[in-house]
């Protein structure tokens, strides 16, 4: 990873060069938590091309009986997405360890993790009150999605042997997907590029542009799927 970004103001002729920069140097995995956290419509929908649904945050943290997942997040269409996000590059037990939490998060089921604090009421009001929801949103249709959760993992670096396994699985029809990023920075924002890895086998739609509010110092950047 070793990308640059060109940047021009508008009517000017100066280029400004910005360099990619090794996330985990200068960055806390909480870091990338919060920064998802803020808008994880960015992940939840990165995977399906299309304008992102609105999507929210149901449990950060979230202590299971084996390990602690980071994020499980709800869509407005019921999706449910169990991510797990690493600052740095993966190691291949990733998978086994995204696999685990899902299977965790399907065996408690919609009771069971509202034992564990997740409020999906409010879930479920939040996105219901956007207006974009699916008129079909409601707890039996999540139930039914926690059946069958999506799983991601996101890091500044997918390693080779965490990509192969996770385009076996979804051969094998296990809804895995892996989003890689590049990080820039200059003296008053952040930039994170993101892609998807495996988007071929999702959407064949081009790229498409996603709004990212809460970079450093609560500036609004602009990133792009691909």
């Amino acid at each position: 990873m070793g990308g640059v970004l060109f940047m021009r103001r508008k009517g000017g002729h100066e280029l400004h060069r910005i360099v990619a920069r090794p996330f985990h140097e200068v960055r806390t995995e909480e870091d990338l938590h919060r920064f998802l956290e803020a808008d994880p419509s960015l992940i939840a929908r990165g995977i399906s091309g299309g304008e992102p649904l609105p999507t929210v945050v149901v449990a950060s943290h979230l202590k299971l009986d084996r390990g602690e997942l980071d994020l499980l997040l709800l869509d407005a269409d019921g999706e449910v997405t169990v991510a797990e996000l690493k600052r740095g590059r993966t190691p291949r037990s990733t998978v086994a360890q995204v696999l685990d939490y899902a299977a965790q998060v399907k065996s408690q089921g919609f009771q069971g993790l509202a034992e564990r604090d997740v409020d999906w009421d409010a879930a479920l009001e939040e996105l219901n009150d956007t207006g974009d929801a699916a008129e079909d949103l409601d707890a039996d249709k999540v139930r039914l999605r926690l059946q069958r959760p999506r799983l991601l993992i996101v890091a500044y670096e997918i390693d080779e042997a965490t990509d192969h396994i996770a385009e076996f699985l979804r051969g094998m029809g296990v809804p895995i997907y892996c989003i890689e990023f590049e990080y820039f920075s200059d003296d008053d924002h952040e930039y994170y590029y993101p892609r998807v890895i495996g988007a071929e086998e999702v959407h064949s739609s081009g790229p498409h542009d996603v709004r990212i509010d809460g970079g450093h110092g609560g500036s609004t950047v602009w990133a792009c799927w691909c």
